[in-house]
């Protein structure tokens, strides 16, 4: 629902410079933060599709920066739109040909899905990790900077990631948007089986 009100792309850069401004003049808002996070995820996500590569991984930064803060502070929405930006920013350095970066945004996925905020039901972050890194390595394996041994990591991380998935997807608090990344963790695994 959170994603349905927002900016359009041709937008965003103004949004962005009213809640710049409103979250210098009240810090402690941590909505406003939310959505400056999200605003910068989404300006990302456009400039990544208009093939935009190193204007989208400073937008993805930019929201991996607003959020990190809250990480200690028990902001589940925080926790998951750093996660959301650390593999976007994977996926990124793929594109850009950075497999080492690639990996290490991945891993920051991982370490974060670990920490003990992410046990929430509402933050759903366990699978998110395995499937960042199953994610990223698939995406290794269809570049050109990819290494023979990335559709072995990929396939493994993956299948981590489906039965990760799966395993929560009983739960009250699995949502659209964890079904649509199940889903993609899954289209992902089924392309690299039938290779």
């Amino acid at each position: 629902a959170m994603d349905d009100d927002l900016p359009t792309a041709a937008a965003q850069p103004e949004s962005l410079r009213v809640l710049d401004e409103a979250a210098r003049t009240s810090p402690n808002n941590v909505t406003l933060q939310i959505y400056r996070a999200l605003v910068h995820l989404h300006l990302g996500d456009s400039l990544t599709a208009a093939g935009k590569l190193d204007d989208a991984r400073v937008a993805y930064l930019d929201s991996a920066a607003i959020s990190e803060p809250y990480l200690k502070l028990g902001h589940v929405s925080l926790l998951v739109l750093f996660m959301r930006a650390n593999q976007r920013l994977a996926l990124n350095a793929v594109g850009r040909a950075r497999p080492a970066d690639a990996l290490e945004f991945a891993e920051r996925v991982v370490r974060t899905g670990e920490s003990p905020l992410a046990g929430t039901p509402s933050a759903r972050a366990g699978p998110r990790g395995s499937s960042a890194m199953g994610l990223t390595y698939a995406a290794l394996v269809a570049s050109p900077a990819g290494q023979p041994p990335d559709g072995k990591d990929a396939v493994s991380w993956l299948r981590k990631a489906a039965a990760a998935w799966q395993a929560v997807q009983s739960d009250p608090a699995f949502a659209a948007s964890h079904r649509r990344e199940m889903r993609q963790v899954e289209d992902a695994l089924a392309r690299l089986e039938r290779q």
